[in-house]
């Protein structure tokens, strides 16, 4: 690769005006602290008995209100832990749950966003990089379910990532989970829940543009099919046209998810949700050498954020997702309820990626500063029939 872009930065802070306004800071605070003092101080009183002060009481008022625009703030319960809608206070395990709301408040644009702002969770493990949502629960890698169900491209690339406009909520569930779901990650599971028809109509527009170029538009209908709200009905819908950081760079995707849900009775409850995805991105990591990022390069600068050593028309990753899963329950009794979720997925992809090279160690550049180049392309497809079953007895 010949025609490398560098950038050197240069980092300047005026301590006088530092100073300046770090004083100001310093003064404002010690007179927001001597205040509330001088005021308690006042109120208070001497019990004549004992002697002792006796401070006026402090009355502190809060919105206890849950709700936003988007649903709940804060989520009450999860299935995720104990496959029942079992309060998160009452389970005595470590789970955590980012709401339609939080994501939306946080500015997530993709599933590991929202791994950042989870305690004990790491998100974005390699950088900028869109063929899969990395990251990592107490230092492993999570296994990764959509409703209930594996799920997983990290490695093959033949399925596309989940849109995070079509999630409800993120649960993450810390430590081992073998007894519910086989095998799994030793540090836990992330299960993303995807929109599910809702009794009160809304409809939602959504019209975004951005950094990199990014256009977005998002379609979000929900609401009674029927009068008595037997059926509901539910459609999701995003087109996304957008560049990336780096050079070259493609993020687009176009996404149909309908969905509906039958209770022709007060103990039963179906829900359908189909899924048509497609995307076409460019592999934005590139693999780059330490020196040059981290370490001065060999003519001792450093390389632009957006470089880009692939092949132009070359790179890409293009997938394309047909799904539908189907959602049960079935109460039979006042002590059994039977719950069930099956999925069948068809996928397929075209990865085509050029990297830099893992020759000429250690600097992986040539003795003329240039950097090899490995070329790599696979076109590959991905099939799964997958269900789970179980039954849940309420007993006193």
């Amino acid at each position: 690769m010949r025609d490398r872009r560098y950038s050197s930065t240069a980092l300047w802070r005026g301590q006088r005006e530092r100073l300046k306004y770090a004083g100001l800071l310093a003064a404002i605070g010690t007179a927001l602290v001597i205040q509330p003092a001088k005021a308690e101080e006042a109120a208070a009183t001497t019990d004549a008995k004992s002697g002792t002060a006796v401070l006026a009481p402090i009355n502190v008022q809060a919105n206890t209100e849950n709700e936003g625009p988007l649903g709940p703030v804060i989520q009450q319960d999860s299935s995720t832990a104990t496959k029942t809608d079992t309060p998160i206070k009452d389970i005595p395990r470590s789970i955590s749950v980012e709401t339609r709301q939080q994501m939306t408040d946080k500015g997530a644009l993709r599933l590991e966003d929202t791994f950042d702002y989870t305690a004990g969770m790491r998100g974005s493990n390699y950088g900028v990089d869109a063929r899969g949502n990395w990251g990592s629960v107490r230092g492993f890698s999570p296994a990764t379910y959509l409703d209930g169900l594996q799920f997983g491209n990290d490695g093959y690339y033949n399925d596309t990532l989940p849109e995070i406009d079509m999630l409800e909520r993120v649960e993450i569930l810390k430590g081992p989970a073998s007894a519910l779901y086989g095998m799994s990650a030793v540090g836990g599971i992330v299960n993303a829940v995807s929109k599910r028809p809702q009794e009160e109509t809304s409809r939602r527009v959504t019209v975004e543009y951005g950094t990199n170029n990014r256009k977005q538009a998002t379609l979000d209908m929900t609401g009674k099919i029927d009068e008595d709200g037997k059926i509901l009905g539910r459609f999701v819908g995003l087109i996304r046209d957008s560049d990336t950081q780096v050079n070259y760079g493609k993020d687009d995707a176009g996404l149909l998810m309908p969905s509906i849900t039958f209770r022709p009775d007060t103990d039963t409850d179906i829900t359908v949700i189909g899924r048509y995805e497609k995307t076409k991105i460019t592999p934005e990591i590139q693999f780059l050498s330490l020196y040059g990022t981290l370490l001065p390069g060999p003519d001792g600068k450093y390389l632009d954020t957006d470089t880009f050593v692939g092949e132009p028309g070359f790179d890409k990753l293009n997938a394309t997702t047909r799904a539908l899963t189907v959602d049960g329950r079935r109460r039979l009794d006042d002590v059994w309820t039977i719950k069930g979720t099956m999925r069948y997925s068809a996928s397929s992809a075209l990865y085509n990626h050029a990297y830099w090279g893992y020759d000429n160690y250690p600097t992986r550049y040539t003795g003329a500063g240039e950097a090899d180049r490995t070329f790599y392309s696979r076109e590959g497809a991905t099939y799964f029939w997958l269900g789970d079953l179980n039954a849940t007895a309420d007993f006193e």
